[in-house]
């Protein structure tokens, strides 16, 4: 199925947060690297979510606020109404739930944990 020119821009955008994902995962730096890599994860998915819903012509934006919709709603909606399977739902949410205690707190995550959801 071809996508919609918005559908397509948020999936790029996706792609491009996971390859990024993928290069700062594999970089011998490693300042900042866990907090990054989870940062373009969480980044990609939410892109392919949306991307999924404007795809399905569903609203993003909130008209109140004019801002778009949170990576919360954006997963409801596609494990609601739009075929996202609960194991890949919960993964984005472990991903979603690493990169918030990475960003706003101390986390130590393993290098196992690390590489199980990056893969994931």
């Amino acid at each position: 199925m071809p996508l919609i020119r918005d559908a397509k821009t948020l999936s790029h955008k996706a792609i491009c947060s996971l390859r990024l994902a993928m290069s700062t995962f594999n970089s011998y730096d490693d300042e900042g690297r866990v907090c990054s890599v989870l940062l373009h994860l969480q980044h990609g998915c939410e892109m392919l979510l949306k991307s999924v819903l404007v795809q399905k012509k569903v609203k993003v934006f909130d008209d109140k606020s004019g801002k778009s919709i949170g990576f919360d709603k954006c997963l409801n909606l596609c494990r609601q109404d739009h075929g996202l399977a609960e194991t890949e739902a919960g993964i984005m949410r472990a991903i979603d739930a690493l990169r918030d205690a990475e960003q706003h707190w101390f986390a130590k995550i393993e290098e196992d944990v690390l590489y199980l959801h990056t893969r994931a």
